[in-house]
């Protein structure tokens, strides 16, 4: 419960907080793949600050590293779109 409580406050206050770099030329695509990578950020910071130190363990290191590599893919590909949607609409 701790888990879900502190990665859902955690992820939606920093996708609040960055959510207006979107708004120019966002599309509603654009808000779901940046919202699924900030919830899976958020899934990541839960699990570190609720085990601590037994993060480093087999069972939720896989859990970790897994959320954590599809973040930065996702904040990736999101970056991606919105550059093109920007480079599409300025010519």
């Amino acid at each position: 419960m701790s888990v879900a409580f502190g990665g859902c406050l955690w992820g939606s206050l920093m996708f609040l907080w960055s959510i207006d770099r979107l708004r120019e030329t966002a599309k509603l695509r654009d808000y779901f793949i940046h919202a699924f990578a900030w919830a899976l950020m958020g899934l990541c910071f839960g699990i570190a600050t609720t085990f601590k130190s037994k993060t480093i363990r087999p069972p939720l290191v896989y859990v970790l590293v897994a959320a954590f590599v599809a973040a930065v893919v996702m904040a990736r590909v999101g970056r991606r779109k919105l550059q093109g949607s920007k480079a599409r609409t300025a010519t």
